[in-house]
Formats: C-alpha cells, structure tokens, sequence
C-alpha cells in the first residue's frame, strides 16, 4: 500500500483542471469524484486498499 506521502505528490502531480474537476465532482457525487481519484491514483503507480 501506498502512503500518505505518495499520494500528496499524486495530488500535486494534477494539471489544473483534472485538480478542479476532481473538487467540484465531490460536492454534487462523491461516488463518481472516487472513481476519478482512484483512477488518478492508478494511473500513478499508486496502490490502495479501497477500505
């Protein structure tokens, strides 16, 4: 599993726009904004447990 420490640098890896995209997803359907983050975070070597 991943750490926090990685995923802060995934975080700030994003380009503007997937970073505002991602935030104005969670109000309106955190569901679907879990899927983005899961799948930047995939995309980004990261491993989690989705627990």
């Amino acid at each position: 599993m991943s750490n926090f420490n990685d995923f802060q640098k995934m975080i700030h890896s994003l380009n503007k726009e997937k970073l505002s995209e991602l935030c104005e997803e969670f109000p309106v359907n955190h569901e679907a904004a879990m899927s983005i983050l899961f799948k930047y975070c995939s995309d980004f070597g990261l491993i989690y447990d989705s627990q």
